[in-house]
């Protein structure tokens, strides 16, 4: 393929384009941050594992928010020719402007406002495209994840994600699916801008609030940090509201998210704060009311 500084001048039209820094980096994505006369912008280079069509759609999410005034994603910026991407050979190309600023801090303030702008996507539901991620989806790679754990956690583990119940049959909105502080960039003025929006779409609602409850709101010293934990969701109720049936399901979503993640760090730490959220589910669901 031609230098990615070339292909990004004659196809976006930026002049004097240079790498400024490698951001992410793996087998199927690169993620470069560049320099150019207009600024600085990000590039994503992902394999064409896909259709073109499907890949279009997948990006079609950053012209959906823009028409929503949905301000807390970045700006896709379209090629020359009016595309969200650019197809060479087996790779597309995505070009985004570049969010200036750092991971928020953990804060209940940030925590406010994330809960506002997670309910905020969440009351769209006109998206056209479902999540790429559903519950139903991942169950059949429980038992794969399992046999990656310790042999005295793997049956335990599999009974519980068979417990899982059909959270897919819940109510639907759009949703990001990994909306965490660290999928986002706090700007210069304290504005949130999520990012990583590669899964989402149509799914669960409860999915999106259900993320943080196990995964973010107790540390893996098993510390409950229950006055951040108040502050989002009553943030988050305060804009989207959930039914009685949603409220009951969330802790199941946020187990859900806590069993599939458990391989992505240490696993006996994730495993016992998972054994600890289900002694104290009560005590974690007190911070919804």
């Amino acid at each position: 393929m031609e230098t990615i500084e070339k292909l990004i001048t004659d196809e976006w039209g930026l002049k004097d384009v240079t790498i400024n820094q490698s951001l992410q980096n793996f087998d199927n994505r690169s993620v470069l941050k560049l320099h150019t006369s207009q600024g600085y912008f990000v590039c994503k280079i992902t394999k064409a594992d896909i259709s073109h069509q499907e890949f279009a759609k997948r990006t079609s999410i950053f012209s959906f928010l823009r028409n929503k005034n949905f301000a807390h994603a970045p700006i896709i910026i379209n090629t020359k020719s009016g595309n969200t991407f650019y197809q060479k050979d087996n790779k597309f190309i995505v070009l985004m402007e570049f969010i200036e600023g750092k991971e928020p801090a953990p804060s209940q303030n940030n925590y406010i406002q994330l809960g506002t702008i997670l309910a905020s996507l969440n009351n769209f539901n006109d998206f056209s495209y479902p999540a790429l991620i559903s519950v139903n989806a991942i169950r059949p790679y429980f038992q794969g994840l399992s046999e990656k754990l310790p042999n005295n956690i793997q049956a335990h583990y599999l009974q519980l994600a068979k417990k899982i119940p059909d959270i897919d049959a819940l109510p639907h909105s759009l949703i990001h699916f990994e909306a965490s502080l660290k999928n986002t960039v706090q700007k210069p003025d304290g504005t949130i801008i999520i990012i990583d929006w590669d899964e989402a779409g149509m799914a669960s609602t409860i999915l999106d609030p259900g993320y943080h409850l196990i995964n973010y709101f107790v540390s893996e010293d098993l510390k409950f940090d229950i006055n951040s934990c108040k502050a989002f969701y009553a943030s988050y109720l305060a804009k989207h509201s959930l039914s009685n049936i949603e409220i009951e399901q969330l802790f199941n979503a946020s187990l859900f998210h806590a069993l599939r993640y458990i391989v992505w760090g240490d696993t006996q730490k994730r495993w016992t704060r998972i054994l600890w959220a289900l002694e104290n589910r009560d005590l974690l669901l007190s911070a919804l009311r």
